[in-house]
């Protein structure tokens, strides 16, 4: 799941992307319709299982919530997570935090110096976005595939880091070895 920052005036947001919402919300009105249609029919709710099984996973997604915010005055970084209205919340203050770590490492490979390789799913590059309290419990934020990030990851834990005035280490560049297609090459050339 893709994550995308906000950036406003009194706090910084980072939260999953309303997309997924979207898509649950399109499939949660098109199983419901399907099945109000078919109850009025006449048909049993025994036959609407599976599309009532769907409904349900499709509500969960629309009230889906996997936030993290820092206000910005009170300098404070408050995590929720969870099903709307049953969210896990936790709350941290700035100087209860040692530091925001991105650490790049490749997937299905426990060797840490490991070479991204081409093979389908297994060994691609990631990025992990953390951070790190001064107890040395570490949260991660988001880990994600260092192509579809683009960037994005390693910019919103410097944002984290600016805003907090925590120090930011990272591993190691991004990778230069990436696949580059034909699209990628036309992006940059227009």
């Amino acid at each position: 799941m893709k994550y995308h920052i906000k950036n406003k005036n009194d706090r910084l947001v980072y939260k999953n992307s309303t997309f997924s919402k979207i898509v649950s919300f399109i499939f949660l009105l098109f199983f419901s319709w399907g099945s109000i249609d078919a109850l009025i029919r006449g048909d049993s709710l025994s036959t609407l299982l599976i599309p009532i099984i769907l409904i349900l996973i499709a509500l969960i997604g629309v009230l889906f919530v996997d936030r993290w915010v820092i206000d910005k005055e009170k300098l404070t970084l408050s995590y929720q997570f969870g099903v709307y209205p049953f969210l896990s919340k936790k709350q941290y203050l700035a100087n209860e935090l040692k530091k925001v770590e991105i650490t790049h490492f490749v997937k299905g490979s426990f060797d840490e110096n490991a070479e991204y390789k081409r093979k389908g799913r297994a060994y691609r590059a990631q990025v992990r976005f953390s951070i790190i309290l001064k107890n040395d419990e570490k949260f991660d934020v988001e880990v994600i595939d260092e192509k579809k990030s683009g960037g994005t990851c390693e910019q919103a834990a410097f944002l984290f880091s600016t805003t907090l005035g925590l120090p930011f280490t990272k591993d190691r560049e991004r990778d230069l070895d990436l696949d580059v297609g034909l699209r990628d090459i036309h992006k940059f050339r227009n």
